[in-house]
């Protein structure tokens, strides 16, 4: 668009019109900069177990890789 009056008119005039016989939403771009992402929740420091693997049985014990097994 030449100007930013111009481009505020064609978006007022194409939003929330129909398009296809669907109707269309036309809102201005946001600069790079201004979008902020949500931030990202994660379990808590204590909540995270660091170290060995306790095991359930035999069984689990066996189905878990040996890199990551207790007495490795």
């Amino acid at each position: 668009m030449p100007d930013d009056e111009a481009a505020m008119k064609a978006i007022e005039r194409l939003h929330l019109s129909e398009y296809e016989d669907r109707q269309i939403t036309v809102a201005p771009s946001i600069p790079k900069g201004e979008i902020r992402k949500p931030l990202r929740s994660g379990p808590s420091g204590s909540d995270k177990k660091k170290g060995p693997r306790e095991f359930k049985s035999e069984n689990h014990k066996k189905s878990i890789p040996p890199w990551m097994r207790k007495e490795y």
